[in-house]
C-alpha cells in the first residue's frame, strides 16, 4: 500500500509540476514593430576657389507612410543651387507626393503630383497630377523592379509666355538593388508626354547609391539628367546633368 501510495503522490506531483514548468519557460521575444512614418533628411556642399570661385548646395528629404495595409504614401523633395563668383548659374526644385493602393504584391494604382521648377531653364513652374496602374516585374527581397504609366494634366509655365494646360501621358520604371546590409543602389526613370503633340516632352533619369557610414546616417552620391525636348528658348541646353553627394540621416 506504501508503495501504491508514493506511485500515486509522484503522479500528481508530477502532473501539478507541468503547468510551473511551462509559465516558467520564457516567453518568445516579439519583434520591434516598424514604425508607419519613416525618411530621411540629406544636405550637402562644395566649395571650389583659384581662378574660379564656385559653391554648390543642395537639400533633400524623403518620407513614406507605410502602415502595412495596402496602401503606402512616399513625398520627397530635392533643392539644388550652384553659384560662381558669386553668381548663381543653377537654382532647380524638383518635389514629388505620390499615394500607391496595392490589389496584389505585385500590381498597383497610383495617384501623384509632382513638381518642378527651373529658375535657368526659364521654367517657373510645371505640375502634372496624374494617375495610373503599375507592376512589379521583379520584387525579391533584395532586387526589386517595376513599371507604370498613366494619364496627367501638364500644367505649364515658361517664363514670358502665357500659362499652358495640356491633357498627357505617364511613364515610369524604378528599379532597387540591396547589395548589402550597408549599400542600396537605386535607379529611376520617369517621363511625361503632351497627349495633343508627344514629341514635346519632359524626361528625368537617376541612378544613386546610398553607402551607410553610421547607424542612422549614410552617404549618398546621385547622377541626376533632365531632358526637355523643348526648352523655352532654343538657345538653352536641351539637357542638364548634376552630380549630387550629401550626407543622409534616416529617421
Amino acid at each position: 500500500m506504501r508503495h501504491r501510495d508514493m506511485v500515486r503522490t509522484l503522479v500528481i506531483l508530477a502532473i501539478l509540476a507541468l503547468p510551473k514548468a511551462g509559465l516558467s519557460q520564457e516567453a518568445p521575444q516579439e519583434k520591434p514593430k516598424e514604425p508607419f512614418w519613416t525618411g530621411s533628411l540629406g544636405a550637402g556642399l562644395s566649395l571650389t576657389t583659384g581662378n574660379t570661385d564656385t559653391r554648390s548646395f543642395n537639400f533633400a528629404f524623403d518620407l513614406k507612410y507605410d502602415p502595412k495595409t495596402n496602401l503606402v504614401f512616399k513625398a520627397g523633395a530635392l533643392y539644388l543651387r550652384s553659384e560662381k563668383d558669386g553668381t548663381a548659374d543653377v537654382e532647380r526644385i524638383s518635389a514629388m507626393a505620390r499615394a500607391e493602393y496595392k490589389f496584389n504584391p505585385r500590381f498597383y494604382a497610383f495617384g501623384e503630383i509632382p513638381y518642378q521648377r527651373d529658375r535657368f531653364k526659364n521654367l517657373e513652374y510645371l505640375v502634372a497630377p496624374g494617375a495610373g496602374v503599375g507592376y512589379k516585374v521583379v520584387d525579391e527581397k533584395t532586387v526589386t523592379l517595376a513599371f507604370d504609366a498613366g494619364v496627367a494634366g501638364r500644367f505649364e509655365k515658361l517664363t514670358n509666355l502665357d500659362a499652358t494646360q495640356k491633357f498627357a501621358f505617364t511613364a515610369g520604371e524604378s528599379f532597387q538593388w540591396k547589395i548589402s546590409e550597408s549599400a542600396t543602389f537605386k535607379q529611376l526613370a520617369t517621363g511625361l508626354w503632351n497627349g495633343d503633340d508627344t514629341g514635346n516632352a519632359v524626361y528625368h533619369l537617376e541612378f544613386s547609391l546610398n553607402a551607410q557610414i553610421y547607424k542612422k546616417t549614410d552617404l549618398k552620391l546621385a547622377y541626376l539628367i533632365d531632358h526637355r525636348t523643348r526648352p523655352a528658348n532654343p538657345a538653352l541646353e536641351k539637357t542638364d546633368t548634376a552630380l549630387v553627394a550629401a550626407l543622409v540621416w534616416k529617421f
